[in-house]
């Protein structure tokens, strides 16, 4: 887990603002970042020192950062709709990324654990 951690550090801490409810199909609903490039900097990082492990398993050729609110695996159609008007009413979120966190699971959904988390180094340039 040590090159995982070092690219961690790499990326360093950034502030992020989520100011946009968006919808995955009508599936999954999110928040979108007003800038994605920290996030995708992380991300290539990742991809680099693990190549044999493209993220979602290669399934989407374009990463798309965002912070899920639900799935319809968790919940029903109206209540996403729901969370997504409640969440929406309170934006924009200010929030100081500082930490990764690795989890890891199955496809059931109460099958996902923390596996490490890690601080960002502060210091770097995110």
């Amino acid at each position: 887990m040590g090159d995982l951690k070092a690219a961690v550090a790499e990326t360093g801490a950034f502030e992020c603002v989520f100011s946009r409810v968006a919808w995955f199909g009508q599936e999954v609903v999110w928040l979108a970042a007003d800038s994605a490039e920290p996030f995708r900097a992380l991300t290539e990082r990742v991809w680099r020192r693990f190549p044999e492990y493209p993220p979602y398993g290669g399934e989407h050729p374009d990463v798309m950062p965002h912070l899920t609110i639900g799935s319809t695996r968790r919940a029903g159609a109206a209540a996403l709709k729901r969370a997504a008007t409640e969440v929406g009413a309170k934006l924009p979120i200010r929030v100081r990324i500082d930490r990764v966190r690795l989890i890891a699971g199955a496809t059931s959904p109460d099958s996902w654990r923390t596996v490490a988390e890690w601080r960002a180094n502060s210091s770097a340039s995110g």
